[in-house]
């Protein structure tokens, strides 16, 4: 990798016959009024510090204004003077300086001044376009002149208006907007900076200081390089203020860049444009986070946030001839993406119940696994039944294994990437059964009986809390009612006796005390106070039922929990009265429950040498 970084002033920057252009379908200009104004605020910073310096003061008046990273573009021949640079990342701060000089030449044209004044208005103009705003050359015997900055298609025409004629023309383009926006903000800053006593000659004296002081105390870090890849690579290392670029800006610009060399129709380049801005029209940042989902959906490995922009470019756009349809199929994976991080089921014709669906939601928004999302999408390719399988187990999976317990992800991730490989190869082939035997395996290394029991020691309901795990839990025990009752435990039973009617969203419970959260005077008792918030001594129910008795005595409540429309609580009013001794039991029984749950079929190890000690001290403390 070429490197050549040069701290330097900004008039070296443009120095040496420098033109820089912004890659053709790079993005539009986006410093917003936060960012101008930062801009003008180091402006006044670095005046304020050459005046004290000025007056001998100790005041350093250099201003660092962060970094540049530019390709040379090599001549077409030896005679040529130009030395033009493509820029990759920097486009916002020298655009923004370059417009910055063009309002000091508005502003000193509009002065009224004397013939000779004039005269000196006039060379200063000239210098100033010299510097900053165009290269001026001859060739075949006419003199050329190159705008010293050129920005991307969108931005071209009017931005190189706006320098060269100083007129601020209305548009609608968001990009068009920001940069008349900049420009009047300059403008007004520039009308405060002089003193109203001022004269018109004193004005043209203080703005040739003014654009000395910007021209040699402006620092910036520019890295010149000879190849673009070794340029996209190192743009992160610079730390633009503003709107750094990300990789998908740099992969679209790339992207597109190839389309167009390829000699792809104006029509075809116009819709890959309008892909690529949706696709980052919540922000580039977001995208690079679906780009990597996408990526690994694809590839069945990691990338690197650091190494998308060449990982991606290599998996995608390695071949110009494939890059439109390479785009289109970006686009329709980053949909799938948006669809499945919103818990949204992905398939249009269904005929799974709501709750049966609602396990995606849990998965990748009220348990934020948004980690298993390229497997997903991988998965979408699969028939519905397959895919809803996958998620049945690793729903279950992830609450116990790393909602529950907190357990490392790293052979989870590994078994991920080895299932998007295996779907990718052959979806019609791949079956579930080697997934979830992969998770059985996970668990039954990881996860004890006793890592369970301890959770559910801990576990306790907090009165206006969150207790989204324990309605999960309790909804999971009415799943699996049926399946529960039988003697065999697997993933397939477990599967195939799932209760599939319950309420599409488990909210709609209500968390029920079976000894009362707030019992009156005359039915309390004092045994199991201390136990009343432990999961044994919670239910769930239908919130319209529970408001109807929720500080009623267990004598009263029975013969409610007989209607309930949920067969956990139903069984509740089997029970002759609510004690430790039935506490106990429902202990025992919870933790024999979820183990056999979320244990997806496996026997898991006890974790105290083979016996099973529950110490049921530990919730009546």
């Amino acid at each position: 990798m070429d490197v050549k970084p040069n701290y330097c002033s900004m008039e070296s920057v443009f120095a040496d016959s420098a033109i820089y252009e912004v890659p053709k379908y790079q993005r539009a200009y986006s410093w917003e009024r936060k960012h101008i104004e930062q801009f003008i605020s180091d402006i006044n910073l670095l005046w304020e510090g050459y005046k004290q310096k000025n007056d001998g003061g100790e005041q350093d008046c250099n201003h660092f204004f962060g970094g540049v990273v530019c390709v040379k573009v090599k001549n077409k021949d030896s005679l040529d003077d130009k030395n033009l640079y493509v820029l990759v990342d920097g486009q916002q701060r020298l655009s923004t300086i370059v417009l910055f000089v063009s309002r000091l030449i508005v502003n000193i044209k509009e002065l009224k001044l004397n013939e000779e004044m004039s005269k000196v208005r006039d060379r200063r103009v000239e210098k100033y376009k010299k510097g900053f705003i165009t290269f001026t050359t001859e060739e075949n015997n006419k003199e050329i002149s190159y705008p010293r900055i050129s920005l991307s298609k969108r931005d071209l025409n009017y931005y190189d208006d706006l320098i060269q004629s100083g007129d601020i023309k209305p548009s609608k383009l968001k990009s068009h907007e920001l940069l008349a926006k900049a420009a009047k903000k300059i403008d007004l800053w520039l009308n405060d900076f002089f003193p109203e006593k001022y004269s018109s000659e004193d004005i043209l004296t203080e703005v040739e200081h003014l654009y000395k002081v910007v021209s040699k105390f402006c620092k910036i870090l520019i890295i010149r390089m000879s190849d673009v890849n070794d340029a996209y690579r190192l743009f992160q290392v610079i730390n633009d203020r503003g709107r750094t670029l990300t990789a998908s800006d740099l992969l679209r610009a790339s992207s597109l860049g190839a389309i167009d060399s390829a000699g792809v129709e104006e029509n075809i380049i116009h819709d890959s444009e309008v892909i690529w801005d949706k696709l980052t029209e919540n922000g580039s940042r977001s995208t690079d986070e679906k780009l990597i989902a996408y990526y690994t959906s694809k590839k069945g490995r990691s990338c690197q946030k650091s190494a998308l922009f060449e990982t991606f470019n290599k998996a995608f756009f390695s071949k110009p001839e494939m890059v439109v349809n390479e785009i289109k199929s970006i686009k329709n994976g980053i949909d799938i993406y948006n669809v499945l991080s919103k818990g949204v089921w992905p398939y249009e014709k269904s005929n799974l119940t709501g709750y049966q669906k609602r396990k995606l939601y849990n998965l990748t928004v009220t348990f934020k696994h948004s980690h298993c999302i390229p497997l997903l999408m991988a998965a979408t390719n699969l028939v519905e039944k397959k895919f809803y399988q996958l998620v049945f187990f690793l729903e279950k999976f992830f609450f116990i294994f790393r909602v529950a317990l907190e357990r490392r992800m790293t052979a989870v991730t590994n078994l991920y990437h080895s299932a998007i490989l295996s779907i990718n190869i052959n979806p019609n082939a791949y079956q579930v059964k080697s997934f979830y035997s992969e998770l059985q395996a996970i668990l039954k290394r990881s996860v004890t009986v006793l890592d369970i029991q301890n959770y559910l020691l801990k576990l306790h309901y907090v009165a206006d809390g969150d207790n989204r795990n324990i309605k999960y839990i309790l909804s999971s025990l009415e799943e699996s009612y049926k399946y529960l009752s039988i003697n065999k435990k697997s993933a397939p039973l477990m599967y195939r006796h799932a209760f599939k009617g319950l309420a599409s969203d488990y909210f709609v419970f209500t968390i029920e005390h079976i000894y009362p959260q707030n019992s009156k005077v005359e039915h309390v008792d004092f045994d199991l106070e201390s136990m009343k918030n432990s999961i044994p001594n919670l239910a769930i129910l239908y919130g319209q039922d529970n408001e109807e008795f929720k500080n009623a005595p267990f004598s009263q409540k029975r013969k409610e929990y007989k209607k309930s429309r949920l067969n956990s609580t139903v069984e509740l009013s089997t029970v002759e009265a609510w004690d430790k001794v039935e506490i106990e039991k429902r202990r025992e029984f919870l933790v024999k429950s979820i183990v056999d749950i979320f244990g997806i079929g496996v026997e898991l190890k006890s974790g105290l040498d083979g016996l099973v000690e529950a110490k049921s001290e530990a919730f009546i403390e």
